[in-house]
């Protein structure tokens, strides 16, 4: 789950957790509560960009290898990273170095 949360926190200054917790964004209902705490139901973002999001292929790339990360949504990793830009590749690699 860390490297997960520490992927999106890396991406565009924490874009898709912005998302996440903006109580408007389609994303918010993969987001729960506990304990005052947010918690991402991993498996809930996977279903949310299968029906489709607005973003751009790299920023979806990001969002389904972070949710591959964190749940069990199947991504295929050489497509993603062909979308993700180089930024994204390194802080993808940092993260996984650092969280796993």
């Amino acid at each position: 789950m860390h490297a997960a949360v520490g992927l999106l926190a890396a991406h565009r200054r924490g874009f898709w957790l912005d998302e996440l917790l903006d109580p408007d964004s389609l994303l918010a209902a993969a987001v729960t509560w506990k304990d005052g705490r947010p918690w991402v139901e991993w498996n809930t973002v996977g279903e949310l960009i299968d029906r489709g999001l607005p973003q751009s292929s790299g920023e979806l790339a990001v969002l389904a290898v972070a949710a591959s990360i964190g749940g069990d949504y199947r991504v295929n990793l050489r497509q993603a990273m062909r979308a993700m830009s180089d930024r994204d590749t390194r802080a993808l690699v940092a993260t996984l170095s650092e969280g796993w």
